[in-house]
């Protein structure tokens, strides 16, 4: 995976105090996954606002990600399970003060996996 670190990333504009990393594999153009592809990549979101929870609405680059149509895009909070989602082909959030989050995008299959 490559790293895009928060301090170099024009993947997303944050809110202040608010920070993205993100890893994407770009050794293949396709992870195998069962016996369809799929297209995948990470972003670590971090809230460094001790004082509200926030729910975020973010434009993505998508393609800066390998992504080429957001609406095939399914979206993973793979430790709190709180509800992101991709919506009009934007992140939507929610994120604790002083907390993180683990998204994993990826690609739907052609049979919707």
């Amino acid at each position: 995976y490559q790293m895009i670190p928060y301090w170099n990333q024009k993947i997303v504009s944050l809110p202040e105090k608010v920070f993205a990393t993100f890893y994407v594999d770009r050794r293949a153009p396709y992870q195998q996954v069962g016996t369809g592809r799929a297209r995948r990549a990470l972003m670590v979101l971090l809230n460094n606002n001790n004082e509200e929870d926030l729910t975020l609405r973010l434009r993505m680059d998508w393609n800066a990600l390998g992504f080429e149509d957001p609406t095939r895009l399914k979206v993973d909070d793979a430790v709190f399970h709180e509800g992101a989602k991709i919506e009009n082909g934007e992140l939507m959030t929610p994120i604790g003060r002083a907390n993180m989050r683990l998204l994993a995008f990826s690609e739907a299959l052609a049979d919707g996996r």
